[in-house]
C-alpha cells in the first residue's frame, strides 16, 4: 500500500491519511480487521506500562573495553581487556554513511552501534542506530527501549512518528518530522516512525545505554516463543481466538545487558521542563502539567542547516540538549551537531563531565582522540572518514581536528540530558575571575613573564551551551552488605571485583593504617596525595566512597588543575592556609575560589577542573572523601602536554593559541604525577 500526507498543514489524526486500494496479499487480513472495534492503527500502541526503569551506573574507570576471553577483569556483564593492549580499534566502527536494504515486510532496518560493535562502549552508556526506510511506508514498528531514551535526528525524508504515555492515560504524541527535525522518544514508552514520503529515508538516533534493548510489540505479543496462551491474547486485546495475525515485523537484534552508565532512572513518563515554580520539581526543573505536554515539547528543527564556523577555532556546536528540548528532561540523553571549517577546524581539547559522546562523521575527514587518566595519560587517536564511529568515554579530554580540505560535519549522541562541557583554555587560562599566576605558573612549568607574554589566550573559543545539571550517575548501589575485592577469580563477581567468600572476611579487609603520617613533597608540584580505595581496602569493593590524604609543601606546595571523571570530592582542612577553587563548564568557565583554614570544609563537583595552593609559610595537610571507590583522576598539564604519544602540535598550537615552539618546550617537559 501507499501512504502520503492530505496536506502540508498535517495534523496527526489517522483521518489525514490516505490509503490506497489494499493489494491482494493484504485484503484477506483487512477482512478479518474490519470487524474489530479497536481501531488498531500501529498494532495495539496501548500494551505498555511505565513502571520504572534502571540506568546505567557510573564506570569504576576509564574504560572497560569487552572481550569474550575470560582472563580478564569483569566488569558490567563483560570481560575487560588489559588496558596495555587498548588501541583505537576498539572505540570505532566504520560504514555508517553506507544505505542499507529495506526490501523487507516491514520496509525498514535499522544498524545499531552499540557495545556488540564497539566495545569500548562497555560501561560507557550510550549507543547509536542508523534507521533506514523505504518510501510509501516504511515502518520502524511500535516497539520499546526498556532501558534507554532515544534522541531521532532525520538526515532524509519525512517521517511520521509517535509515542504512547503509560497507563491509564495510553495518551498518542505524534508529529511529521522533515531533514533536519528531531524528536525524543522517553525511555520505556512505545513509539514507532513511518516513511510518509515518496522517496527513501534516513535517520539516525543515540540511546542512553551501551545496550537499550528492543522489544518490537507484535513480536513480543504474538511471536514469543513458547507462544502466549491464546486465551490470555484473547482476553487482553478482544480479539476473536481464531485471528491469525501475520508476524512478519523485523527482529531488531539489539541484545539485553546489565548495567551502564547515564542520568538517573526518572520515575515517570517524562517531566517536561518549565521555568515557572508552580510544578513537581524533578531533576533540577520544574515539570510541566503532564495534560498541557504537547508534541512541540519533543521537537527541535533545523540541525540539517550548516553552521558558521568563521571564528578563530573553526568550528561550531549546535546543542540540542533540554534547554532546546524541554521534554528531555530526566531522559539522561542529548545531541549535538558539529560543523568543521577546512583547513584545520578545531573542536578543542574539552571534556563531558556527565557524558559519553558517540560521535559519526557525515562528511569530511576528521584527526580525533582522547586521553587517558593519571598516570597513564595515553592518547588513543584515530582519522576518522564519512560513515565512521567514534567513542570518548566520560569524563576524559578529547577533541577533533579537520585535516581536510573541505568542510566536515558530525553529529554526536551524549549520554546525559546536559552533559556540561569543560573547554580546556577556557577554564584554565580564561576563567572569570582569572586562576592566580603562581598557580599556573608551577602547574604548567613556566616563567610567570612567560605565561603571560607567550600564553595569549584570544578566548573566544566556540561556546558549547550545555550547561550543568544537578544530578550524576555515580557508583551502583551494592546488594548485600559488602562484597570484599580479592584477585582471584573463584568467587561471586560484583562492581568490576570478584567477592571474598564472606564467612573469610575480617576487620582487614576494612583497614589502612598510617594516614596520619607526614608525606615527603619534594618534588616539581610541592604535593603529594596518599589515595585510600578500594585498592588499599578491598572492603570498599561497591561502597562508592574513597578517601585520600594531601600534603603541600609551604609557600606554593600545588595539587594541579585536575578533574576526577567519577566522583564529587569534599575537603577538610587540618593544618595550614590554602587557596582552592574550580571553574565551572562553557559558556560561563566561572572560578569560584575561597581561602581556606584549619577545620574548613569544601566541595568540588564531579568532572570539574579544580586545585589546591599552600599560600602558607608552614607545611598543610588535608583530607578528601570521594564519592566514588576509584574516582580517576586527569592532572590538566600531563594530559595535554604530557601525553603518550604526544598530541598532535598543530592542534595544542590552534587551541591553546600559542606559537609552535612554546608547544614543543611544554610537550618536552616531564610531567610530574603528585598521586
Amino acid at each position: 500500500m501507499s501512504l502520503k500526507l492530505r496536506d502540508e498543514a498535517f495534523s496527526p489524526s489517522p483521518d489525514n491519511l490516505q490509503i490506497s486500494h489494499p493489494t491482494p496479499e493484504t485484503k484477506s487480513v483487512q477482512d478479518l480487521m474490519e470487524g474489530l472495534k479497536f481501531v488498531l492503527v500501529f498494532f495495539l500502541l496501548a500494551v505498555a506500562s511505565s513502571l520504572t526503569f534502571a540506568s546505567d551506573p557510573s564506570p569504576l574507570q576509564d574504560f572497560c573495553v569487552a572481550i569474550n576471553e575470560t582472563d580478564g577483569v569483569f566488569v558490567n556483564g563483560k570481560f575487560c581487556k588489559d588496558p596495555k593492549l587498548v588501541s583505537e580499534k576498539d572505540f570505532f566502527f566504520p560504514g555508517l554513511n553506507i544505505p542499507r536494504n529495506t526490501s523487507n515486510p516491514v520496509g525498514s532496518t535499522v544498524t545499531p552501534v552499540n557495545v556488540v560493535q564497539i566495545p569500548g562502549l562497555n560501561t560507557l552508556g550510550i549507543s547509536l542506530v542508523r534507521i533506514d526506510y523505504a518510501p510509501y511506508g516504511g515502518l520502524n514498528p511500535p516497539h520499546t527501549h526498556p532501558r534507554a531514551t532515544e534522541v531521532l535526528f532525520v538526515m532524509e525524508g519525512t517521517l511520521y512518528v509517535g509515542f504512547v504515555t503509560s497507563n491509564p492515560e495510553n495518551r498518542l504524541i505524534t508529529k511529521v518530522l522533515n531533514p533536519g527535525d528531531v524528536f525524543v522518544f522517553p525511555v520505556g514508552l512505545i513509539h514507532f516512525q513511518f516513511n510518509v514520503g515518496e522517496a527513501n529515508a534516513v535517520a539516525f538516533a543515540g540511546l542512553s545505554s551501551q545496550n537499550p534493548g528492543v522489544i518490537t510489540i507484535g513480536n513480543a505479543v504474538f511471536g514469543s516463543e513458547p507462544p502466549i496462551n491464546p486465551d490470555v491474547l484473547t482476553k487482553a486485546f478482544q480479539l476473536d481466538k481464531r485471528l491469525k495475525f501475520v508476524l512478519v515485523f523485523v527482529l531488531l537484534a539489539v541484545a539485553s545487558s546489565l548495567t551502564f552508565a547515564s542520568d538517573p532512572s526518572p520515575l515517570q513518563d517524562f517531566c517536561v521542563a518549565i521555568n515557572e515554580t508552580d510544578g513537581v520539581f524533578v531533576n533540577g526543573k520544574f515539570c510541566k502539567d503532564p495534560k498541557l505536554v504537547s508534541e512541540k515539547d519533543f521537537f527541535f528543527p533545523g540541525l540539517n542547516i550548516p553552521r558558521n564556523t568563521s571564528n578563530p577555532v573553526g568550528s561550531t556546536v549546535t546543542p540540542v540538549n533540554v534547554v532546546q528540548i524541554p521534554g528531555l528532561n530526566t531522559l539522561g540523553i542529548s545531541l549535538v551537531r558539529i560543523d568543521y571549517a577546512p583547513y584545520g577546524g578545531l573542536n578543542p581539547p574539552h571534556t563531558h563531565p556527565r557524558a559519553t559522546e558517540v560521535l559519526v562523521v557525515m562528511e569530511g575527514t576528521l584527526y580525533v582522540g582522547f586521553v587517558t587518566s593519571n598516570p597513564e595519560n595515553r592518547l588513543i587517536t584515530k582519522v576518522l572518514n564519512p560513515g565512521d564511529v567514534f567513542v570518548f568515554p566520560v569524563g576524559l579530554i578529547h577533541f577533533q581536528f579537520n585535516v581536510g580540505e573541505a568542510n566536515a560535519v558530525a553529529f554526536a549522541g551524549l549520554s546525559s540530558q546536559n552533559p556540561g562541557v569543560i573547554t580546556i583554555g577556557n577554564s584554565v587560562f580564561g576563567s572569570e575571575p582569572p586562576i592566580n599566576p603562581d598557580v599556573l605558573t608551577k602547574a604548567f612549568q613556566l616563567d610567570k613573564s612567560d605565561l603571560m607574554e607567550g600564553l595569549k589566550f584570544v578566548l573566544v573559543f566556540v561556546l558549547l551551551a550545555l550547561a550543568s545539571s544537578l544530578t550524576f550517575a555515580s557508583d551502583p548501589s551494592p546488594l548485600q552488605d559488602f562484597c570484599v575485592a580479592i584477585n582471584e577469580t573463584d568467587g561471586v563477581f560484583v562492581n568490576g571485583k570478584f567477592c571474598k567468600d564472606p564467612k573469610l572476611v575480617s576487620e582487614k579487609d576494612f583497614f589502612f593504617p598510617g594516614l596520619n603520617i607526614p608525606r615527603n613533597t619534594s618534588n616539581p608540584v610541592g604535593s603529594t596525595v596518599t589515595p585510600v580505595n578500594v585498592a588499599q581496602i578491598p572492603g570498599l569493593n561497591t561502597l562508592g566512597i574513597s578517601l585520600v590524604r594531601i600534603d603541600y609543601a609551604p609557600n606554593g606546595g600545588l595539587n594541579p588543575p585536575h578533574t576526577h571523571p567519577r566522583a564529587t570530592e569534599v575537603l577538610f582542612v587540618m593544618e595550614g592556609t590554602l587557596y582552592v577553587g574550580f571553574v565551572t563548564s562553557n559558556p560561563e568557565n566561572r572560578l569560584i575560589t575561597k581561602v581556606l583554614n584549619p577545620g574548613d570544609v569544601f566541595v568540588f563537583p564531579v568532572g570539574l577542573i579544580h586545585f589546591q595552593f599552600n599560600v602558607g609559610e608552614a607545611n598543610a595537610v588535608a583530607f578528601a572523601g570521594l564519592s566514588s571507590q576509584n574516582p580517576g583522576v586527569i592532572t590538566i598539564g600531563n594530559a595535554v602536554f604530557g601525553s603518550e604519544p604526544p598530541i598532535n602540535p598543530d592542534v595544542l598550537t590552534k587551541a591553546f593559541q600559542l606559537d609552535k615552539s612554546v608547544v614543543s618546550f611544554l610537550q618536552k617537559q616531564f610531567w610530574w604525577d603528585n598521586n
